[in-house]
């Protein structure tokens, strides 16, 4: 199988390509890459994968890759580059072939934020991938990531026998990640920086839940997904490929009140700070004080992965995100020179 990857030196396409290179060394693969620096890095790791120069405005490289691939994998800032994506839409409509070809797309529940709050009508609701899916495909425009995302939607239904899609929407990352050169997630290394430079945790007022899920434990799934394409018989199944195949992954949630509060735990025990002082606070002192990525602290997300669950025998089998916290602030330590 030919597969074209966007995405292989981030975080969650880099932890992909390794698991790649790994299980399936048969695989042809070619990566998007930004400049010389890092093609060198990826070259000099995996000598069978080939480079193609470019970024995500590059609409004439990806489209001679995506026509050449049997399969594209798209992690590149993927959930609102609405550019990239609709290079990958418009080359896979204009050069029509016999051969199947997927497309499995990266998103993000960041589209459940969408009224989500305190008595907003969707305040509370957990979407599940299958039962939910109608009320999921039919968010408005305004929704985060939701524009994007019509594109990969309007192009399943293109021509559903030729062109599979999969959106893959990942709730809160976490873990490190086995790429060559973006390995930290963002929400908890955040945090833990934060904490450490004030030497004291800020954390919304309220209860505001996310699911989260491991890095290794997401590519799993966008694995099993590949493996599927490659296998002819398999890649028809309308449940999942098309219009309804959401795959939502989590492996749990947490409430943001209780990471802070285990980062400062975690940063007051290494002795990275005075106190376990923690301060409650509103949305507008939570942004004045800690910037503008505070807001997000500001919204749930609550999902339910059912579609991996039942049609890819899929679980999450890693350390749950408390059991990564400590190494995460000691990481953010290191970097800030406080060890």
């Amino acid at each position: 199988m030919k597969i074209f990857l966007l995405g292989a030196t981030g975080y969650i396409g880099g932890d992909l390509l390794y698991l790649l290179n790994k299980t399936h060394p048969e695989y042809e693969i070619t990566v998007l890459v930004r400049d010389q620096d890092k093609a060198a890095i990826i070259a000099a790791e995996y000598p069978r994968v080939k480079i193609a120069l470019g970024d995500n405005n590059s609409a004439d490289v990806i489209a001679e890759e995506v026509v050449k691939a049997d399969l594209i994998y798209h992690a590149a800032n993927s959930a609102d580059d609405v550019s990239s994506v609709q290079s990958i839409s418009h080359a896979l409509r204009k050069f029509s072939t016999d051969k199947s070809i997927h497309y499995i797309h990266t998103s993000g529940t960041g589209l459940l934020t969408h009224d989500a709050g305190p008595s907003q009508p969707r305040h509370g609701k957990i979407y599940n991938d299958i039962t939910d899916i109608d009320d999921i495909t039919s968010f408005p425009s305004a929704a985060d990531h939701r524009n994007v995302d019509e594109i990969v939607l309007d192009l399943a239904t293109a021509e559903p026998e030729r062109i599979k899609t999969a959106i893959v929407c990942p709730a809160v990352i976490y873990g490190t990640g086995r790429g060559l050169v973006k390995r930290s997630s963002l929400a908890v290394p955040f945090i833990a920086a934060d904490v450490l430079k004030r030497g004291a945790g800020i954390t919304p007022e309220g209860e505001w839940v996310w699911g989260n899920v491991h890095v290794e434990d997401l590519s799993r799934l966008t694995l099993s997904l590949m493996e599927i394409a490659a296998t002819t018989n398999a890649a028809s199944s309308t449940a999942l490929w098309g219009k309804d195949a959401y795959y939502f992954v989590e492996a749990g949630e947490s409430d943001w009140a209780d990471i802070v509060r285990q980062v400062v735990h975690e940063a007051h025990e290494a002795g990275l700070i005075q106190s376990e002082e923690v301060k409650y606070l509103n949305k507008t002192d939570a942004v004045e004080q800690g910037g503008p990525v505070y807001a997000y602290f500001f919204t749930n997300s609550r999902s339910r992965g059912s579609r991996a669950r039942e049609l890819l025998d899929w679980e999450p089998v890693q350390v749950g995100i408390e059991g990564t916290i400590r190494e995460a602030v000691m990481a953010e330590a290191s970097k800030l020179g406080m060890l």
